[in-house]
């Protein structure tokens, strides 16, 4: 740490402003420079002859109370006034919150969103390419076509998905 850091923070220190964290790292330098210690100790000197022998500037009571009077007399209520519009805006907001809320809750559910059938039976035929039935191997193409065929159909009404155009249009 420089020395003109050292004495601006011994400012700050007397006054009452400098954090404990610098209060620290001023100690430190301190204690190794002289001249800083010095000008600490001449401030700290100064300021307490100064607080003794000058009077307090207080103001007195009866000044106190004309500056409340007349401050009440320019603007009258004003506190009132900002508390009850700080209500309405909170009430406002709660009300607004409650609407939207409320909405969310009382929307119907959204169905999840399924795989149209193409999807549905892609994943069938996947399934049966990896493990086809002994039998499915032993014949022709056309009968494994009708085999497959028949499954995806089967399958595709457990989904609820049968419709025969789309069969039609999927199987074909």
């Amino acid at each position: 740490m420089n020395c003109e850091k050292a004495r601006s923070w011994i400012l700050l220190e007397q006054s009452g402003e400098l954090s404990a964290m610098n209060s620290r790292r001023l100690a430190r330098h301190l204690a190794v420079c002289t001249d800083c210690s010095r000008y600490r100790n001449d401030v700290l000197r100064l300021t307490r002859l100064a607080t003794e022998h000058l009077p307090a500037e207080e103001p007195s009571e009866e000044a106190i109370h004309r500056i409340l009077d007349s401050a009440e007399k320019v603007r009258p209520g004003r506190l009132i006034r900002y508390q009850w519009f700080a209500a309405r805006a909170v009430a406002w907001a709660a009300l607004f919150v409650a609407i939207v809320g409320g909405a969310i809750l009382l929307m119907p559910e959204q169905p999840e969103k399924r795989a149209g059938p193409e999807h549905n039976l892609s994943a069938i035929m996947a399934v049966v390419d990896e493990n086809p039935p002994e039998e499915y191997h032993s014949r022709d193409a056309a009968s494994r076509l009708e085999i497959e065929r028949e499954l995806g159909r089967h399958l595709l009404r457990i989904e609820g998905l049968l419709d025969e155009d789309l069969m039609a249009e999927v199987l074909l």
